[in-house]
């Protein structure tokens, strides 16, 4: 165990902090009407040369004015604190961890789950961390501190006391940036630093490139997310979006002044160009109070006329650009939007694909903040309690999967027919069902199995009118492909119904369709890794065939019966 590291208390006795931001800090704020695009370009050059408190500036006001930005990066953090993170103990690849690694996880584990922010201070718990950790997605970088607490835990291994991290706290970038020379590195700004209470000569915070000295380390979680290739600080998601934001606040204005007026008619008053000064204001203002007046009075030889306006806004330029801002920001931070390839309806297989695409988005954030915990925060508990990161525990994400109880139901009958073994535990615990004890009552059904009795067979294919060519097309070839019969794979027809359907769906791209077979393929994963195209291939050709001559023997079967030149004792073609 340590004795933490050196700094002011926090709101425990046992905490510490290196950073107290002054409550001015937060009075500081830029207006929207000071970005036009020269003043962005300003700021985004400005960053690159390492201070990082302007461009925040301009990203925080972004994501408070901007609502579809707003909502797009919570539907992105509240995606990441939606996954079940679960505390993973390290081992060797194909062997069990260790005693001392299960020792490990269970620390970490319960070190996390039970953080304690004051609730009168800007404090983070584990999932408050997680979603200011993820403001660097957008930003490009975030920087949290972490106030350490020495306390008293309880695990299998015993009771003892434990380094704890007790919360953390998101730090504003005027307290950290790039130097301008010297080494590249993201460092803290020693004047901002002490000019926020610390004094000077402590000996824990030393400049050693300008005004500039290194994080100390096990204190801080530096999160930077960079969204392309390059320095940090020009590979911000939002630095794309800037130039869209300042034209859609410029547009607003716009589109308001249009509103006021839309649909009024235009007052038109001429006068002799004689008329003296003071008068001329009399009808200027008579015109303009007509708005809200229903009457007018205006002087002798002055002509009113009332114009018709415009009754469509469906070519507004500002309405138009502001869509267009939204679905730029729509593409780039969950890159998907319905109203991008399907016009303003969409399509239910587009809305599928594109939920697809908005989970692969979550996962990867998720991935992301994970890194950053499991190398940062996770690290600093095993080198502040055990005095090394040897059989360090990890945090995975996992995805909160809704279940369909009657497809996952479906697709285990399907696997059991086909005579796979599923563990009894897993099995029930799948399926939401206690385990019975011996000691139970018990429901059993027995299910059919073998072969069906004469009452169950299925009657002729002649007299079957209720299936369609599709219907009739997936029996065939389940049958051709598998040698069971179709009545046994009611299960898995509806797949490959699916499946047929979506490739006869000429609105359907071929990425699309490919995603559709993705998702099939998640399904029933033990079909599809053992599928023969070739056969598959053959099979569908073969049924297409017999499907054609079927057709054409019953059509002409048709129109003999209608014009009564059929014969008796023809057969007719099955």
């Amino acid at each position: 165990m340590t004795n933490g590291p050196a700094g002011k208390a926090g709101p425990d006795r046992n905490s510490f902090y290196y950073i107290h931001p002054d409550a001015k800090d937060r009075w500081l704020s830029a207006q929207v009407s000071m970005y036009t695009p020269e003043r962005i370009e300003s700021v985004i050059r400005g960053a690159m040369s390492g201070d990082l408190l302007a461009q925040w500036e301009m990203f925080d006001l972004m994501e408070g004015t901007w609502p579809r930005l707003l909502k797009n990066l919570n539907e992105l953090k509240d995606g990441v604190c939606s996954f079940d993170w679960a505390v993973i103990p390290w081992a060797a690849k194909g062997e069990e961890p260790t005693p001392e690694a299960q020792k490990r996880a269970e620390l970490v584990e319960e070190l996390i789950w039970n953080m304690e922010p004051a609730p009168d201070v800007d404090e983070n718990d584990f999932e408050g961390t997680l979603r200011d950790v993820m403001d660097a997605w957008g930003k490009g970088i975030a920087v949290l501190e972490t106030s350490w607490a020495l306390r008293a835990v309880t695990i299998k291994g015993g009771t003892g006391q434990a380094m704890a991290p007790r919360a953390t706290r998101w730090i504003k970038p005027c307290y950290y940036g790039y130097p301008i020379q010297g080494e590249d590195r993201l460092m803290l700004k020693v004047s901002e630093v002490q000019r926020a209470g610390m004094t000077p000569g402590q000996g824990w915070l030393v400049a050693t490139n300008g005004d500039f000295a290194p994080f100390p380390p096990d204190n801080f979680l530096i999160a930077v997310a960079k969204q392309k290739s390059g320095h940090p600080t020009g590979s911000s998601l939002m630095r794309a979006l800037g130039f869209w934001w300042a034209a859609a606040n410029f547009t607003a204005e716009w589109f308001l002044n249009f509103a006021q007026i839309f649909g009024v008619p235009i007052r038109w008053a001429s006068y002799d160009p004689n008329l003296d000064k003071p008068t001329i204001e009399i009808i200027k203002d008579m015109l303009a109070n007509m708005g809200s007046a229903a009457w007018a009075a205006f002087p002798a030889g002055v002509t009113m006329e009332l114009k018709e306006a415009s009754k469509s806004g469906s070519d507004n330029p500002q309405k138009a650009l502001m869509e267009i801002t939204d679905k730029v920001c729509d593409i780039l931070v969950l890159r998907q939007t319905l109203t991008t390839d399907a016009a303003d309806r969409g399509t239910q297989a587009l809305g599928t694909v594109h939920q697809d695409v908005l989970g692969d988005v979550k996962g990867a954030a998720a991935n992301w903040a994970a890194r950053i915990i499991n190398r940062q925060l996770v690290r600093s508990i095993c080198r502040l309690n055990y005095g090394d990161t040897s059989e360090c525990p990890f945090l995975l994400p996992n995805a909160n999967e809704v279940k369909d109880a009657k497809s996952l139901a479906e697709r285990d009958q399907i696997l059991l027919n086909l005579g796979m073994e599923f563990p009894k535990e897993w099995f029930y615990e799948r399926h939401d069902v206690p385990v019975p004890e011996d000691s139970d009552d018990v429901f059993v059904a027995a299910p059919k199995m073998g072969v069906p009795g004469e009452e169950d067979e299925p009657p002729p294919r002649d007299r079957v009118n209720a299936k369609d060519a599709t219907d009739k097309l997936v029996d065939n070839v389940l049958e051709d492909l598998t040698g069971i019969e179709a009545k046994w794979l009611a299960g898995v027809k509806p797949l490959f119904v699916s499946l047929v359907e979506a490739a006869q769906n000429e609105q359907l791209s071929d990425a699309e369709f490919a995603r559709v077979l993705e998702r099939a393929r998640a399904q029933l994963p033990e079909l599809f890794n053992q599928l023969d195209h070739d056969a598959i291939a053959n099979a569908l050709e073969g049924a297409l065939g017999a499907a054609v001559v079927n057709g054409a023997i019953q059509g002409s079967m048709k129109r003999s019966f209608r014009t009564g030149t059929i014969r008796s004792g023809t057969r007719r073609a099955r």
